[in-house]
């Protein structure tokens, strides 16, 4: 069963797609990307609902390509700040992980994207070894933290670090072959909004909602004001009723 927080879920959805709607007039970069932090967000609440060994489904995300897109066409800041948000608040909405190699990989992640930019450059802008370079630095501030988020022998500790960076350069390098240089291109100055992307990403959004929701352990309860609405309470009319006078 899928163990989601669905308020939380509903709040952060509907925050974010008001973001889009109002910067799409003065700014269609802004508006894309609160288009990629909203993807990035859902395509890691499956990670965060479902139970699952060496964090399979949590790796599958798009977290990765979408902050190290930003960071490298010059938004670091916006990248550290969605970096922030979609690793700690969609854990906010789940159950899995545990909070502190959360936390940690939140500031591994915010650290690397503040000088994968250059690095970019330096690699003559190829995006697939940047984003190489990205996950393995990423995953080199992991063991700084050790220590304090991990109740594990050394030698599990190192199978699980060596497992989940070969998972990750497979993972982010599949997408960046696929996806890279779209998504990248959405950044460029003077590309209008791409409302493909908006529509196609409503779309999944809308059915994984459908089909997480069907199977979601606890159904969020609806404020009492709806529940008021919904099933408006009536009042009972009590009738006094006087004692019947005697007949003689």
């Amino acid at each position: 069963m899928i163990k989601l927080h669905w308020q939380f879920v509903f709040l952060a959805t509907v925050v974010l797609y008001v973001l889009i709607i109002l910067t799409l007039p003065f700014s269609p970069i802004y508006a894309t990307l609160f288009l990629f932090t909203l993807i990035g967000f859902w395509s890691r609440l499956p990670g965060v609902g479902i139970y699952h060994p060496l964090w399979i489904l949590y790796n599958m995300d798009l977290v990765d390509i979408f902050v190290l897109i930003m960071a490298v066409n010059g938004y670091v800041f916006e990248a550290v700040l969605a970096s922030i948000f979609m690793n700690l608040y969609s854990r906010a909405c789940g159950v899995f992980p545990v909070w502190g190699p959360v936390i940690h990989d939140a500031i591994a992640m915010s650290v690397v994207s503040l000088v994968i930019s250059p690095i970019h450059v330096f690699l003559g802008s190829n995006i697939l070894v940047t984003m190489a370079v990205f996950t393995i630095l990423r995953a080199c501030i992991w063991p700084l933290f050790a220590t304090f988020t991990y109740n594990v022998g050394i030698v599990r500790y190192v199978i699980e670090w060596v497992v989940s960076v070969i998972t990750l350069l497979f993972i982010n390098g599949v997408y960046v072959q696929f996806f890279g240089s779209f998504f990248s291109k959405l950044l460029d100055r003077g590309v209008a909004f791409s409302w493909p992307l908006f529509i196609f990403a409503t779309i999944v959004i809308a059915l994984a909602y459908i089909l997480m929701y069907a199977n979601s352990e606890k159904k969020p309860k609806l404020p009492k004001v709806f529940n008021k609405i919904a099933k408006p309470k009536h009042k009972q009319v009590t009738v006094e009723r006087k004692p019947m006078e005697k007949v003689y």
